[in-house]
C-alpha cells in the first residue's frame, strides 16, 4: 500500500513554479493506477514525492509495499560502463543473483550482442529497453512507470505486453501526460491539478479532467509568451 495523506509540495528554482496541496490517495497492493497531469512538470514533482525522492511541503507518504524507482529512467546508470557492468552494480544492490538476473536483463533488454559495449557507445534504443528490463526483472510490488513507449517502433507491442504482465503479477503505477497509455493499463487515476487534485474511478472521467488541465496549462504558456513578446517590444522602443 502507498498513500499520501494531505500532501503539498511545489516546485523550486523555476521560472513558473507549480504547486500542488490537499493531496489525498491511497493505493492498493496490485491497484494499477494512473498519475496524470499535463506536461508542465507537475508530474515529475509528484513522482519525486510518491519515490521519496523529495519530501513533501507537508503532509506524509505512508509505504508498506516496495515500489521500483521510475522506469524506464537511465539517469543512474554509469555511461562509461557496459550493461553487464551496470546490471552487476543493480544486482548488488537489492541483493539478488547476479549471474540470472543479468542473464534476464540482457535476454529481455535484446542486447546480446552489445552487452560488453559501454553503454555511452550504444543506441539510445538499446539503453531505453535495457532501463526497462533492469527494473522489470526485479521483484517489486509496484513497478512505476513513466514511459511505456519501450524499444522502437516495431517493439512496441512486445514490450506493451510485458508491462501488462507486470501488472497482472504487481501493482502498476503509471505517470504519464498521455491518456492513451493511461487507459489501456490503468483502472483508477488521480489527476494532478494546481486547482485542486481528484481521484477517480472512471478512467473516461480522468481524461477528460486531464484534458480541460491541459488546455488551461496551454492558454497559460501562450499569455506568458504574449506578455513576455509585449515587453521586448516595449524595451525594443
Amino acid at each position: 500500500m502507498i498513500e499520501l495523506k494531505n500532501v503539498a509540495v511545489r516546485t523550486r528554482k523555476t521560472i513558473n513554479p507549480v504547486s500542488l496541496t490537499g493531496i489525498n490517495v491511497r493505493i492498493e497492493d496490485r491497484e494499477r493506477f494512473a498519475l496524470l497531469a499535463p506536461s508542465n512538470g507537475t508530474l515529475n514533482l509528484a513522482v519525486a514525492v510518491v519515490c521519496k525522492s523529495n519530501a513533501p511541503d507537508a503532509g506524509r507518504v505512508i509505504q508498506t509495499s516496495s515500489l521500483s524507482w521510475p522506469i524506464p529512467s537511465s539517469a543512474f546508470l554509469h555511461k562509461h560502463q557496459t550493461f553487464v557492468a551496470n546490471a552487476r552494480f543493480v544486482a548488488r544492490l537489492y541483493g539478488v543473483d547476479q549471474t540470472s538476473y543479468i542473464d534476464r536483463v540482457v535476454d529481455m533488454a535484446r542486447i546480446t550482442d552489445l552487452a560488453e559495449e559501454r553503454i555511452s557507445h550504444c543506441p539510445k534504443k538499446a539503453v531505453s529497453r535495457f532501463a526497462f528490463a533492469l527494473g522489470a526483472c526485479l521483484p517489486f510490488d509496484f513497478y512505476l512507470l513513466t514511459n511505456t513507449s519501450i524499444g522502437e517502433k516495431e517493439e512496441r507491442e512486445t514490450y506493451a505486453e510485458m508491462i501488462a504482465e507486470l501488472g497482472r503479477r504487481s501493482g502498476l503505477i503509471v505517470a504519464t501526460s498521455n491518456p492513451k497509455s493511461a487507459k489501456s493499463l490503468c483502472d483508477r487515476a488521480l489527476v494532478l491539478d494546481p486547482a485542486g487534485s481528484v481521484t477517480y474511478d472512471d478512467m473516461d472521467a480522468a481524461v477528460e479532467h486531464l484534458e480541460r488541465i491541459s488546455k488551461r496549462v496551454d492558454e497559460s504558456s501562450d499569455d506568458m509568451l504574449a506578455e513576455e513578446e509585449e515587453r521586448v517590444f516595449e524595451d525594443f522602443f
